[in-house]
């Protein structure tokens, strides 16, 4: 018998030692990855995981106006949120150039809406049509009124169908709240996203863009800095109507960050990941968003783009993330989630247990939304565009004949 205990223990020492070796030069292996400077990997890196922590960014920020806890930190007059929101253009433009470039516009723009349309849908009827109605009967004792309200939940979805927000309170609710009115404060951006897939979609039809990209990057870069500096000045000059002048006014601000993952990646090629280069990337970008007014931020968001992309190819990443993309989902129904926590005064317990409580009910419906809407919707737009582009190939024609 002690034998046969001995030689049990031997092999969970040998196993544990293996353990060990394998950690130490996992270790080694981030070290080196950081210090040496390499290309990113498109297939194996950890930006998704850099998107899940922005969109949990967006939750934290999001918690202290919600919860009645005042704007949170600050940086430059603008939150931790609006400051996520410019890392997210950042990797959309790295990775939507890669999208445009890779086939035909037609191809481009159906992957584009399938990626972003189910899921924003999908989240307006679900306030809409359940979240919504149960908070109205809970607050009037009935849905007697709830289709007859200013905001109607039709008008709320329809109005609301281009993306761009016009509709934020669905008959009176929610109230009662730290935020009233407003049911999802996280989806005024996904008009500006989706404006920049547009742009970069129709600039790269031009020829002699696509052929000469990395100087159309680098122009397009110093271009939209200008704009975002002078827009909101020439906008109110010219009398532009308000609705127009507000909107322009904020995709100039946005349309440099989503440019500077378009010009990292014409840069792909040469450009290395170090850490020597993130740290000098980093203090540059600092200075550049402290010390220079109007331009500071948006002039510093190829540097910042440098870092973010660092990030994500010497982090360890789980493979369940790589796999399963839940960000967008955590980005459009964290602030759904916020609203119904500040009805039930969780935010009486404290911004903590407030903001914990957000990300930790959050997440099934990013999983949710991913497993049953957006991941099918994905699959679908591009069985659709491969079937599409084999049934009109040569070949196929010819096969026909």
């Amino acid at each position: 018998m002690s034998e046969s205990l001995k030689g049990l223990k031997h092999p969970g020492r040998r196993a544990l030692r293996e353990c060990g070796v394998r950690g130490r030069t996992t270790a080694a292996a981030l070290v080196r990855r950081s210090l040496g400077g390499q290309e990113f990997d498109a297939k194996d890196n950890s930006l998704n995981l850099l998107r899940l922590v922005l969109a949990a960014l967006v939750i934290v920020a999001h918690s202290f106006i919600t919860g009645g806890f005042g704007d949170g930190p600050q940086i430059k007059g603008l939150n931790l949120g609006g400051w996520a929101v410019y890392g997210f253009f950042v990797a959309s433009g790295y990775l939507i150039a890669g999208s445009r470039l890779s086939g035909g516009l037609g191809r481009y723009l159906v992957l584009r809406v399938a990626r972003i349309y189910p899921g924003f849908l999908a989240n307006l009827a679900l306030t809409a049509g359940v979240i919504a109605p149960i908070v109205y009967w809970h607050a009037h004792g009935s849905v007697r009124g709830y289709l007859g309200a200013d905001t109607t939940p039709l008008r709320y979805v329809v109005g609301n169908i281009t993306l761009l927000m016009v509709n934020y309170d669905i008959a009176g609710t929610p109230g009662g709240v730290p935020y009233p009115l407003a049911w999802n404060g996280s989806l005024w951006s996904l008009a500006f996203e989706f404006a920049c897939y547009l742009i970069v979609g129709f600039s790269l039809c031009v020829v002699v863009f696509r052929r000469h990209m990395r100087a159309f990057s680098v122009a397009a870069f110093g271009v939209s800095c200008l704009v975002a500096a002078q827009a909101p000045g020439v906008l109110v000059t010219a009398g532009a109507p308000a609705v127009l002048a507000s909107f322009a006014s904020q995709l100039a601000q946005l349309v440099p960050f989503f440019v500077a993952g378009v010009l990292l990646y014409s840069f792909r090629d040469v450009v290395r990941y170090c850490l020597l280069g993130a740290i000098i990337s980093a203090t540059a970008a600092s200075a550049l968003i402290l010390f220079v007014p109007e331009m500071g931020p948006q002039m510093s968001a190829p540097l910042l783009a440098y870092v973010i992309f660092f990030l994500a190819s010497v982090l360890p990443c789980p493979g369940v993330i790589k796999r399963e993309d839940v960000s967008y989902g955590v980005y459009i129904y964290g602030f759904i989630v916020e609203q119904i926590l500040a009805l039930c005064h969780v935010h009486g317990y404290g911004y903590l247990i407030y903001m914990l409580a957000s990300l930790c009910l959050t997440v099934p419906l990013a999983v949710g939304s991913w497993r049953f809407i957006e991941k099918p919707a994905m699959r679908f737009a591009r069985n659709a565009v491969i079937s599409r582009s084999v049934s009109t190939s040569p070949d196929a024609a010819n096969a026909r004949k």
